[in-house]
């Protein structure tokens, strides 16, 4: 540069300088500031109980920004649910601001809208001691976020629908019906409900129990009419399926063997014996036989008459 030309630039830059010393106000330079705006916001999602989730927007405008996210009115300062849970569910709002302006959008997660919760059960199937050749059923209860898989298995077997297993699934309830049980049915049945967060299986049992039989008297009590002073018995004879209970009751009064009783049960037979019979031994007597079918009973009258 030419020493004049020079010379003229610097006198310039010191005429200049003394001007902004003086009139500081004349050099102000405008920078132009824009609000925020959301050029993306957070999208509906399908959110997974126990799963993480994150939540995005995207904000331009001029720096610096504040970005604050709210749940609820309460203030967060990110959205990131490591552990999602049903009562993370309610109204999230992002809130975008610069020295020009603020800017919101709101983002609901609604349980019913987009949760999906993995399968629990509600009500199990209860163990099972069915009778040959009848039918049996299990039934249990599932919740959580609809539609679900269910499968059967028995001792680690996967079942099929077939003329021996009926399978109905309804909603949230499955049963599995076992048409005439046999020998080959005993055993654990698992029920196993999948949806597409997860699964949650429960087991039961079936066993067979033989057929009981009601306890029927074939010999009855009968009256009797024995000298005071004397021993005396009464018998009779149950039929049925054992085990028994016996019982032996006087004039409505339950009686057991000891001093003034002697009471027996041998084949199938009851006998009660009096040792020594007493007036006060009168009355009516009943034989009382129950099983896991049933309950029966049988009475006599019982006279002590005197010498």
């Amino acid at each position: 540069i030419p020493v004049p030309a020079l010379y003229t630039i610097c006198l310039l830059v010191i005429f200049l300088f003394i001007c902004h010393c003086l009139f500081p106000s004349l050099f102000t330079f405008f920078i132009e500031m824009y609000p925020p705006v959301f050029s993306t916001k957070p999208d509906h999602m399908t959110l997974y109980v126990g799963k993480q989730a994150t939540f995005q927007c995207v904000v331009t405008g001029s720096s610096p920004m504040t970005i604050v996210w709210h749940k609820d009115n309460i203030t967060k300062y990110s959205l990131q649910i490591k552990n999602l849970q049903l009562n993370d569910q309610g109204t999230y709002l992002c809130k975008a601001s610069n020295s020009v302006g603020t800017v919101t959008c709101k983002l609901l997660l609604n349980d019913s809208q987009c949760f999906v919760d993995p399968p629990s059960f509600l009500k199990v199937p209860q163990p099972i001691e069915g009778m040959k050749g009848k039918d049996a059923s299990l039934h249990c209860e599932i919740i959580g976020t609809a539609p679900f898989e269910i499968t059967w298995s028995k001792d680690k077997t996967p079942l099929k629908e077939s003329r021996k297993y009926k399978m109905v699934n309804e909603g949230t309830s499955a049963t599995l019906h076992i048409i005439g049980l046999e020998a080959s049915d005993v055993g654990e049945y698992e029920c196993k409900a999948s949806n597409s967060v997860g699964y949650e299986t429960c087991r039961t049992t079936i066993q067979l129990r033989d057929k009981t039989i009601p306890p029927t008297f074939t010999r009855k009590l009968k009256d009797y009419q024995p000298i005071v002073g004397k021993a005396g018995e009464m018998d009779c004879k149950v039929s049925g399926s054992a085990p028994f209970t016996i019982t032996w009751y006087h004039d409505g009064e339950e009686i057991k063997t000891g001093p003034n009783y002697e009471i027996t049960f041998s084949d199938n037979t009851c006998m009660l014996k009096v040792p020594t019979l007493k007036l006060s031994d009168s009355g009516v007597y009943k034989c009382k036989a129950v099983n896991k079918a049933g309950t029966n009973e049988t009475s006599a009258s019982f006279i002590v008459k005197g010498q």
